[in-house]
Parts: structure tokens; C-alpha cells; sequence
């Protein structure tokens, strides 16, 4: 079987398209922290699945769990309200397969109905990618690696 080439997108337009997405959802109590853990979230469930890398940047290791820092500098520099008004109005749909859309979705609503507090602790448990490539919370701004979350996400969440 061959692989399908899909393209591979801005970490803005995944942030916005994934808070829209969670709006038309219904997903409770939305913030900062929640949508980043939500993106890596999402992110890794892609990438187990599908091999699949949706967003350019790669998360990072910060000081509450995986970030993708480019997307949080711009959801910080308008505060969140803002943004997520702007993402709910202006957000782009992204040209995904079917297939690749349904387990975005799927993704959302499972981690979605819980509070950015346990995703934090759910993406810093012990033996989580954040967990050995951080030490712990201690080794910071680090590029986390996709194979690292690639095989977590296979063996913790889709297996």
C-alpha cells in the first residue's frame, strides 16, 4: 500500500481550525493550555495512526507539558477570548482526507471532555515523551521527537 502525500500545515492554522472545530463540538471550558494540549493531542493521535505530521512545528518540552510555541506566542499576544473569536470567525477548514478529518475529530472528543489540568498531567505522566525527553520538567524549550510521541500514542491511546 502507498503512502498518501497530505499536506503538511502552518501550527496557526491547526490551532485555529482546531478551536473551531471544538466550538462547533461543544467542548467544555476552552483555554490556552487546553487548546495546546489539545493540538499535541491531536498531533500524536495523527502521527500513531497515519504517520502523519498535521502541523510544521514541532511541539516542544514547557514547563506544563508539550507546547508548540509559535501558536502559543500568538494565542498569548491577543489573549485567548480574542483569539478564539478571530479562529471561530476567520478559521480556514484544512484539505484533509476524510479518514484524517474523522480522527482529528475523534481525537477532540475524547481529550476534550477533560480540563486542561488533567492534560497536563496526562502529557507529563511518567514515561510520557515529555516526561524522558524534559527529565522530568527539568530540560525545557526542547523539540520533542516525533517518533518518541509517533510510538506513545500507538501503544497508549490507539492500540
Amino acid at each position: 500500500m502507498s503512502e498518501r502525500h497530505v499536506k503538511t500545515y502552518d501550527s496557526l492554522l491547526v490551532i485555529n481550525y482546531l478551536i473551531k472545530r471544538a466550538t462547533e463540538l461543544r467542548l467544555p471550558s476552552m483555554n490556552i493550555t487546553k487548546a495546546q494540549k489539545l493540538m499535541y493531542c491531536v498531533y500524536g493521535v495523527l502521527l500513531g495512526k497515519f504517520n502523519y505530521r498535521i502541523s510544521n512545528e514541532t511541539p516542544e518540552t514547557g514547563k506544563h507539558g508539550p507546547v508548540f510555541p509559535r501558536a502559543l506566542r500568538s494565542m498569548n499576544a491577543l489573549g485567548f477570548a480574542e483569539y478564539r473569536l478571530e479562529a471561530v470567525e476567520f478559521g480556514d477548514d484544512l484539505d484533509l482526507p476524510s479518514d484524517y478529518k474523522a480522527l482529528f475529530d475523534d481525537a477532540l472528543k475524547l481529550f476534550g471532555k477533560y480540563s486542561a489540568e488533567q492534560l497536563c498531567r496526562w502529557t507529563c505522566e511518567k514515561g510520557s515523551p515529555w516526561s524522558l525527553l524534559s527529565s522530568g520538567g527539568v530540560v525545557l524549550h526542547e523539540q520533542m521527537d516525533d517518533e518518541a510521541i509517533l510510538n506513545y500514542f500507538k501503544e497508549n491511546v490507539l492500540a
